[in-house]
């Protein structure tokens, strides 16, 4: 049962990985072109705005899904309801964003956030109204249907918004794409899966149950992941840090939505199905270091490669963003290891350790930003950042022992190899930095390219390494190792019958 759950649960991921990677492929070509025709104080303001909204869409959120996934049996009623808390849950996002915009245009001093507030308020309440009848496809682990409508709304977003930033050259074009986009996922999510939806919350009571846990744990992971833009706009009033930070984030987390999120979403769905801590055990290692593997590598190489991608991808007033970019991709890799807890708490109905583990790092997190920017200003702040993230994921190793028994010499000898080949990725990187040639953009490309080649290829090199000393065990590197081998196999021809025919 285990390993026909992680087969399916391994083409549900591919599906996500699919769309992910083409989704944010044109996210990130439409991010560096508008970086060229705005400057960093449009993105400042429009990440001082989402501070808001999407702490308040945080705190409201119910895990309906969630809750239809875990259920035995799905009902046109049941449906019906979770629409129902989606659309007054839309409502209450808007409200409670408009009564916060004067508080936003006080804290910050700017009154052009609250218009703009109001307005990316739409986008949360939209993605609302998106048909929950898609749950049908992945509670059988099918998540197809939910790429296929993720590139379709993509593609609209792209075709629109270019024209949209050329004609404002203002932050309004960034306002404009937010909302386009779950526009286009509504659109998709009926005409894929016909329904029509009906207000009635009789089944209320098969979500009531997770609402209290899972309030309190999106409060906390709300402010977790809201604090440093907050944190931030209270001390930079030029708006100029802000705005390099934001992009420097959507850059560093691009590989989070592009491999974590096709990995770790099935396995909610695939745990919900297990169910017993022996068996989640090996799913929970084997997407926890899937993450580590395929990810880390990733953002150790934006870290060590911050300076040229910022100088070939920005203007030159975007310069001082590489320092912002390699802090926050090693926040990133901090955090990777412990990004399946929340689905092993979920499937377990134990979303009260999410909560534990988003509070802990929040009292470390915190106080961290604010004593970190007093002592030594930004770069204290960014210290700040890494003990923060540190405190997060090293919760979320003992969370995992305590629920699921899985000890923290597994969880450390899992990750020693991907973890041992970041520090050979790094050394090589770090030791061939002399040869970047920065007098032309095609010589910096070729240099720059170079040194991934090298960092790349001492990674894969340790890690297969380790995995050959520590006896080949089961894992995401057997899975790699088996797929090379099938590929590199070639049909054996027998000479002799070929010359006697």
């Amino acid at each position: 049962m285990a390993d026909d759950v992680t087969k399916r649960t391994a083409l549900a991921s591919a599906a996500l990985l699919g769309a992910r990677v083409f989704v944010k492929v044109v996210d990130l070509i439409l991010l560096l072109i508008l970086t060229w025709i705005l400057v960093p104080e449009d993105f400042a303001l429009v990440a001082l705005a989402m501070v808001f909204i999407q702490f308040t869409e945080s705190i409201t959120e119910i895990p309906v899904i969630q809750a239809i996934i875990r259920a035995p049996k799905i009902t046109d009623r049941m449906l019906d309801t979770a629409f129902t808390i989606s659309f007054i849950r839309s409502l209450i996002i808007a409200t409670v964003v408009a009564i916060l915009a004067p508080v936003a245009m006080y804290l910050y001093d700017d009154q052009r956030l609250g218009m703009l507030m109001i307005f990316l308020s739409l986008s949360p309440a939209l993605r609302g109204l998106v048909n929950p009848k898609l749950v049908l496809f992945a509670r059988q682990l099918n998540y197809f249907p939910e790429a296929i409508i993720d590139v379709l709304a993509k593609f609209v977003t792209a075709g629109i918004e270019i024209p949209i930033a050329l004609w404002t050259e203002s932050y309004w074009s960034l306002a404009i794409m937010t909302v386009l986009t779950p526009v286009g996922m509504i659109i998709g999510s009926y005409i894929y899966a016909p329904y029509r939806p009906r207000l009635t919350l009789k089944d209320w009571s098969i979500y009531s149950d997770m609402v209290s846990w899972a309030t309190v744990s999106q409060l906390f992971i709300a402010a977790n992941w809201q604090a440093d833009i907050f944190v931030l706009g209270l001390y930079d009033k030029q708006k100029q840090i802000i705005g390099q930070y934001s992009i420097s984030q959507t850059l560093s987390g691009a590989p989070y939505q592009v491999f974590v999120i096709p990995v770790i979403k099935p396995f909610i769905a695939a745990f919900a199905e297990l169910r017993k801590p022996e068996l989640i055990r090996p799913g929970y290692l084997t997407a926890s270091t899937s993450v580590v593997v395929f990810v880390a590598p990733i953002l150790a190489m934006v870290a060590a490669l911050s300076e040229p991608i910022v100088a070939l991808a920005f203007k030159p007033e975007w310069a001082s963003a590489s320092l912002l970019l390699a802090v926050l991709s090693i926040t990133g890799v901090l955090n990777l290891p412990a990004q399946p807890v929340a689905s092993v708490a979920l499937a377990l109905d134990k979303t009260r350790y999410i909560a534990l583990q988003s509070a802990i790092g929040l009292c470390v997190k915190i106080p961290a930003l604010f004593i970190g920017w007093q002592l030594a200003g930004l770069n204290g702040f960014l210290v700040g950042l890494i003990c923060g993230a540190a405190a997060w994921s090293l919760t979320g190793v003992f969370i995992v022992r305590y629920l699921i028994g899985l000890s923290l010499k597994d969880q450390a000898l899992a990750l020693m190899r991907p973890f041992g080949g970041i520090l050979a990725l790094t050394a090589v990187v770090y030791l061939l930095r002399p040869i970047i040639n920065y007098d032309s953009a095609l010589m910096l490309v070729l240099t720059s390219g170079i040194l991934a080649a090298g960092g790349m290829l001492a990674y894969i090199s340790v890690v297969g390494f380790l995995w050959k000393m520590a006896g080949e065990p089961d894992g995401i590197e057997r899975m790699v190792a088996g797929l090379i081998r099938k590929i590199l196999k070639r049909p054996q021809t027998d000479y002799s019958q070929a010359a006697e025919a």
